[in-house]
């Protein structure tokens, strides 16, 4: 392998990459950056980022030691150490380090940010380093690939598919002096120049994801030498709904495993008692029962397993109940109480919820004298005003802000509502209109995330109707880009 010699560089650069207008996110930006070379051993480097580093943002890097043992360390006056993230490789037989170091939501640093790039004995330092506003303050990192090759042609491999309007990181660095690269493009989307060096030993560049699929690094060198390249997937601001705590409706459990763990669905559709004990790490139960006789012995012998069990957030007393009697068997508003009450005093500290029935039609829809918590003592209570369908060929947003104004008109606060997304389309499911339910985009289903934002910021938890088809209709679980979409709201919400 070659031994880089460069002397020390540094090319940074300031402009603005602006996200596609899906509603969802805020606009992500490049700030700043720089790629650097050492070429003699030292124990650390300083890498400058002069202009001012703004709250919340993204620093990011792919930083190199080559000819010592250890791994390289990042940190900055700032924020301290930065995050290593699992991804690295090595200068192939000649050992060294090359890792992904970032931080989310950084500190200001109104003056600028000096990066100090260390190493565990004398070392050659390279990397580039990148500073973003715009993406995700928590849960950050969505995807990784990296990949080590030799010749002109560069080739991060793919990552996981991710969802459009991500910000992607692509960098490399080298064992020789390629003489610069060429950008190359990822899903038909060309790659903005970042920041190199003179040489081309260390370089970076970035783009928008433009459509939902695998992202890749490519670049070509000007002359052939040994290169390290990673791809990054960072996730964008998220204005979704903010909660910890994320429920899929139906088809759950796949033999013994919880299929939506995979995309950060932490509050699981739970019917038995031995599931509610052996749930992964991390997960609550939110028990649906589906009983609207009162507290009658039914419904005590039901409930008695689930008590005083820790992994039980709640009890799902019953999926839009009709108070009226006109849609189906009647529930009143006592006998809900009644479980209600039950619950609360046998197993005190658990969430009581139910799914609301909308008694008008979508378009100016009612919840008057039906079910609130003065009338039934219920804590929490979902709406699901499906805003996309075949008779509005696409999907009315407004259906989601009337459907909380008349909750909230009925006399449940904002405090006490639980937001439920739209994620299914098809099948033998007729609306209000006449028309089919339809499968949002997944430009259409951040909308409706942004939307749900604007009215319910901060509920309890969110819910996806649904994971598992109902009704032959298509949901979520066959929903690649739409399963990409929730799964990175449920990581930054």
């Amino acid at each position: 392998m070659a031994i880089f010699v460069a002397s020390m560089s540094v090319v940074a650069a300031f402009g603005l990459v602006v996200a596609p207008a899906t509603g969802a996110s805020a606009a992500i930006g490049y700030v700043q950056g720089a790629s650097f070379t050492v070429g003699a051993r030292t124990l650390c480097t300083r890498v400058d980022l002069d202009s001012a580093v703004g709250a919340g943002d993204l620093l990011v890097g792919w930083f190199a030691e080559y000819n010592a043992a250890g791994t390289v360390q990042v940190s900055d006056r700032v924020n301290g150490a930065w995050t290593r993230a699992s991804a690295s490789e090595t200068f192939g037989a000649a050992g060294g380090d090359i890792a992904l170091y970032y931080v989310e939501n950084s500190l200001p640093a109104p003056r600028g940010l000096s990066v100090h790039v260390a190493s565990s004995g004398p070392a050659y330092l390279e990397g580039a380093v990148g500073d973003y506003s715009g993406v995700a303050t928590r849960g950050a990192l969505d995807q990784v690939a990296l990949a080590a090759g030799f010749g002109t042609a560069v080739d991060s491999g793919p990552t996981a598919p991710v969802p459009a309007g991500d910000l992607v990181f692509s960098s490399l660095v080298t064992g020789g002096s390629p003489a610069g690269e060429t950008p190359g493009a990822s899903l038909g989307v060309t790659y903005a120049p970042r920041s190199t060096v003179r040489g081309g030993a260390a370089y970076a560049q970035d783009i928008i994801s433009g459509s939902a699929g695998p992202q890749n690094g490519r670049a070509t060198l000007a002359t052939p030498t040994d290169w390290y390249a990673i791809t990054a997937v960072f996730n964008p601001s998220e204005t979704g709904p903010r909660t910890a705590l994320h429920y899929a409706a139906d088809g759950s459990f796949n033999g013994n495993t919880y299929s939506p763990g995979d995309y950060g669905f932490n509050l699981a559709d739970v019917g038995s008692a031995w599931w509610a004990s052996h749930l992964p790490a991390g997960t609550k139960a939110l028990v649906y029962l589906g009983l609207c006789n009162g507290a009658d012995a039914t419904f005590v012998a039901t409930v008695t397993p689930y008590v005083g069990n820790p992994s039980v957030f709640g009890y799902y007393l019953y999926d839009q109940p009709d108070p009226t009697g006109r849609y189906k068997t009647q529930c009143t508003a006592a006998d809900l109480k009644a479980e209600s009450d039950w619950i609360h005093v046998n197993d005190p500290g658990r969430k009581v919820f139910i799914t609301l029935m909308n008694l008008g039609v979508t378009q100016n829809p009612s919840y008057a004298g039906s079910y609130e918590p003065a009338n039934t003592g219920i804590d929490l209570f979902g709406i699901a005003p499906y805003p996309c369908r075949s008779e509005l060929n696409g999907c009315d947003y407004s259906y989601i802000t009337k459907g909380v104004a008349a909750a909230e008109a009925s006399g449940i606060p904002e405090a006490d509502l639980v937001p439920v997304y739209q994620t299914f389309g098809g099948g033998l499911w007729v609306d209000d209109a006449g028309g089919a339910y339809q499968v949002p985009s997944d430009s259409q289903e951040q909308q409706i995330l942004a939307t749900w934002a604007s009215v319910l910021p901060a509920p309890a938890f969110d819910y996806v109707y649904s994971w598992g088809s109902q009704n032959s209709d298509t949901s979520l679980d066959s929903s690649p880009q739409l399963l990409q979409v929730l799964r990175r709201h449920n990581q930054t919400g």
